[in-house]
């Protein structure tokens, strides 16, 4: 699979909000390149007890 689809923003209505490469999405500053950066900043976050 080389395309990469954002669909992720629960008001879409389930319609495909960005569709293109990975690199592309990046690049335009929109829902996929936030959820990307979201995902990233995530990484390693651990829930305290």
């Amino acid at each position: 699979m080389d395309k990469a689809t954002a669909n992720v923003d629960p008001e879409n209505e389930n319609r495909i909000v960005q569709k293109g490469k990975h690199e592309e999405l990046i690049g335009q500053k929109g829902i996929y390149h936030d959820f990307v950066l979201g995902r990233k900043e995530a990484i390693g976050w651990k829930r305290e007890a």
